[in-house]
């Protein structure tokens, strides 16, 4: 289920928006998310403030600079739920 973001929002609309399309109660939520190109072993990087978000973001910007033709995709992981 896809939710497209503007990649300038704080942590705290990010986390709500997310929280609401994943039907998670924001109060007891933790997310992880990891980008394209991230193996499946790998653990989600965890989203828990506005540094891991900014962060997350600065990857994702990287990875979009160095795309030639490949559309990077940021998946989103209820960590609760991973554990």
């Amino acid at each position: 289920m896809p939710l497209c973001l503007p990649i300038d929002l704080t942590f705290e609309d990010f986390f709500s928006h997310v929280c609401a399309k994943m039907e998670l109660d924001p109060l007891t939520a933790k997310i992880g998310c990891k980008l394209s190109g991230d193996r499946k072993a790998d653990v989600p990087y965890q989203l828990a403030n506005e540094d891991e978000f900014r962060y997350a973001m600065e990857r994702v910007i990287d990875k979009i600079k160095r795309a030639c033709t490949k559309e990077v995709i940021v998946e989103i992981f209820n960590l609760v739920s991973c554990q």
